[in-house]
């Protein structure tokens, strides 16, 4: 494996999870007063393995095969005082498993024995507040769980496939707000669902069928909350797009608007009543979540090139080409992990097997690696602090090590060890370890 020596100068490789790692790895992080930060990875790949590993050293804390190929990512939340990781499967199935152990604690189908098209190819989304997990498959169905003990709450048949991943909206009061995607039809689907405490006695599919005429599938439904949760959808509003929707839907919080992606690469800002505020054309079409930080988008595009939105009124701040495909997101490396850098630094893989760093303030490209497959996945990162003497003792300081993860088509998970980030020097060491099988869980304690 050749590597830059401006990025790495060695590599260890693990053993690999036999198929492709297209999916994010997932990270977990957790802080104990006794143990210190510590992290996780969750990989799973095509050969329907999901492994745990130790993110800094990628030593395998357990590895399992579920029920079909893991394409979606997983997701982790602390429910019931215990720290669970919620995978989904092509075969529509949802599995929630022990993050400590391994163990499965529950498996319960999303899609029903008729649906012809069950993959699910997006991560569920859980909530731990509201105890629910939510996911829907290539066929049309939703379905919510109880994310502690697998009982089916609810589906919903919709008209198209789903590839997003839902986004769950903060609650109001008794009740949060959500939103839905779809590929086929290019609408944007709202709906309220209440907590899982209220009693939901049906647990029969609820069927979009009858819309109002003129509206057909490019609507946006919004399901009430109730005692009885089979009371029918009611419309709230309906968007129509022109091209599908790959990339799961951000919450802009500061705007309270939504910022959507469809396929055509259109970026657009919606109000949380349907209405749109801008939209902006990028250079290609565009599969991935946008990575959104302080009134600021980061996208990536097949076009090649990677743009800076700035989201109060959509303007393009910067675009680097990078001449390549770009299947995942943006990873944004914020100030407190450059620990003195002037500026914030943007992670983006590209098709050809390329990690690439780039400054996220003016789209220059400052590092690069070469991996020995192609990539769809997404990086990730963290940072782990240590001591570090210099020639007067009086003067230590700590120094941020940076740490990056992204999955390869080789079967591999690759990490990459930064150190010593300072504003005169990008020195770095090697890819500390790859291992077979990037999104983010924060754990302020987990089991020991």
């Amino acid at each position: 494996m050749k590597l830059p020596s401006s990025l790495c100068s060695e590599a260890k490789r693990f053993k690999d999870l036999q198929q492709c790692v297209d999916a994010p790895p997932l990270l977990v992080l957790r802080t104990s007063e006794a143990l210190g930060p510590q992290a996780w990875l969750l990989v799973g790949s095509h050969s329907t393995q999901l492994g745990c590993f130790i993110a800094e050293t990628g030593v395998a804390l357990w590895r399992t095969e579920l029920s079909d190929r893991i394409e979606g990512g997983c997701a982790c939340a602390s429910i019931a005082g215990r720290l669970l990781v919620y995978a989904v499967c092509y075969d529509g199935r949802m599995h929630c498993l022990d993050l400590v152990s391994g163990s499965r604690r529950w498996s319960s189908s999303v899609s029903l024995p008729t649906d012809a098209n069950t993959e699910i190819k997006s991560a569920p989304l859980v909530d731990s507040e509201a105890g629910i997990a939510l996911t829907g498959t290539h066929g049309g169905t939703v379905a919510a769980f109880s994310a502690c003990a697998g009982h089916l709450l609810w589906r919903l048949r919709l008209p198209g496939a789903i590839f997003a991943t839902p986004l769950l909206m903060p609650a109001r009061g008794e009740m949060s707000l959500g939103y839905l995607c779809l590929t086929r039809g290019q609408a944007i689907f709202k709906f309220f669902c209440g907590a899982t405490s209220v009693s939901w006695l049906s647990h029969d599919v609820m069927s979009f069928d009858d819309f109002e005429e003129g509206v057909g599938p490019n609507c946006t439904v919004q399901v009430c909350n109730s005692q009885d949760f089979s009371q029918k959808p009611v419309q709230a509003w309906s968007v129509r797009l022109a091209a599908p929707i790959f990339a799961a839907p951000v919450f802009v919080e500061a705007l309270t608007s939504l910022l959507v992606l469809s396929v055509e690469g259109l970026l657009a800002l919606f109000t949380a009543g349907g209405d749109i505020v801008w939209s902006l054309s990028l250079d290609g079409q565009a599969f991935a979540t946008p990575c959104v930080h302080e009134g600021q988008a980061f996208v990536g595009t097949h076009g090649g090139g990677v743009s800076a939105v700035r989201l109060v009124d959509g303007h393009l701040l910067w675009r680097c080409e990078l001449s390549d495909v770009i299947y995942g997101s943006p990873f944004l490396l914020k100030p407190a992990q450059t620990r003195g850098w002037e500026d914030r630094c943007l992670l983006v893989a590209t098709r050809s097997g390329v990690l690439h760093v780039l400054d996220a303030a003016h789209g220059s490209q400052l590092q690069q690696a070469q991996l020995e497959g192609e990539v769809f996945s997404s990086p990730v990162s963290w940072s782990s602090c240590g001591e570090r003497p210099d020639t007067d003792v009086l003067q230590q300081h700590e120094v941020a090590t940076v740490h990056i993860a992204v999955g390869c088509r080789d079967n591999h998970v690759y990490c990459f060890k930064l150190q010593d980030l300072q504003p005169a020097s990008l020195d770095t060491e090697a890819a500390s370890w790859a291992t077979s099988t990037g999104s983010q869980c924060d754990a302020k304690e987990a089991p020991a």
